[in-house]
């Protein structure tokens, strides 16, 4: 028979009196019985609050995650989302580039226009000549995948105007030549993948300074990019358009200025040589100066 001590050193429990005669083995047995069930009993309480607290935190965590997004992309998805789209071009059964683009105008009688880097029909060297045989295709923002056609392509600051059908999930972007980046601001910079068809979104700031502004007129920020985000916009926690950016392989991103975007748009409607010196068909649409409300078929200027 067990000792005192040699239950305590076995965590068994222990009786004060002397345990004698026949009723002494079974009290000891349900003493052992009661012991075990006690320690299963805590095991399991404390396995259930650790369940329990995981479940918690990964509660909280889930929240706070879904808060993020609501409050910032998602509520930034719905209000750019119509406005842009991906782009990729093609050499027979082999994918060229991919770029984001952003919308135009969108006219159930002239079509969609576009606007993207120019590194989607050309080649990829520092020239960037044009590689008028790709075939273009757009996926749209309800992930319709359409085909496009260059309308402009010899544009300031490496950009290209590409013309597609009408869609009636487009939206002209609306470009204010009054917006302004504020030192040290917020930005983003959009953009919507072709295969998955989901907008992503870099953050970063804007690059202060003269000297931060290259030769071209392009000025910089920190948002990473990859390839495929080039022409996509660059934006305020707002979402309004401050610029489209260009992949470069620099440290920092460039991209061009709205103000400087307007210029060229203004420009380009008013000469139409280049377009038929590539033999492409032009047809221009209305442009509208001042701030106005959604309009179907006019270039958007706020």
């Amino acid at each position: 028979e067990p000792s005192n001590a040699s239950r305590r050193r076995a965590g068994a429990p222990t009786s004060s009196a002397s345990l004698t005669g026949a009723a002494a083995p079974v009290q000891f047995i349900g003493e052992m019985l009661k012991f075990r069930q006690m320690s299963r009993s805590s095991n399991g309480r404390q396995k259930i609050r650790k369940r329990v607290v995981k479940k918690e935190v990964s509660s909280i965590v889930s929240d706070r995650r879904k808060a993020v997004v609501e409050n910032i992309t998602q509520e930034l998805a719905t209000k750019l989302s119509p406005s842009i789209v991906s782009l990729a071009s093609f050499d027979g059964d082999k994918m060229h580039f991919r770029s984001t683009g952003i919308v135009l105008a969108n006219s159930s009688s002239g079509g969609a226009c576009v606007l993207t880097s120019s590194a989607l029909v050309s080649t990829s060297d520092k020239e960037r000549m044009l590689t008028p045989a790709l075939k273009i295709k757009l996926r749209l923002p309800n992930n319709e995948v359409v085909g496009g056609w260059i309308k402009r392509y010899r544009l300031p600051f490496s950009m290209v105007v590409i013309e597609t059908r009408f869609s009636p999930d487009l939206r002209a972007a609306c470009l204010n030549k009054t917006v302004q980046v504020e030192p040290h601001s917020q930005l983003l910079a959009v953009k919507h993948c072709f295969h998955s068809g989901k907008l992503m979104d870099t953050r970063g700031e804007p690059i202060d300074g003269p000297s931060e502004v290259d030769s071209e007129g392009f000025m910089f920020s920190t948002c990473k990019i990859t390839m495929d985000g080039s022409g996509g916009p660059l934006v305020d926690f707002d979402g309004n358009i401050v610029g489209m950016n260009d992949y470069h392989d620099q440290k920092f991103t460039r991209y061009v200025p709205t103000n400087k975007i307007l210029e060229c748009l203004r420009d380009i409607w008013l000469c139409v040589d280049e377009m038929e010196d590539l033999s492409i068909t032009f047809k221009p649409f209305r442009f509208t100066e001042g701030c106005s409300s959604r309009v179907q078929g006019q270039f958007m200027v706020c």
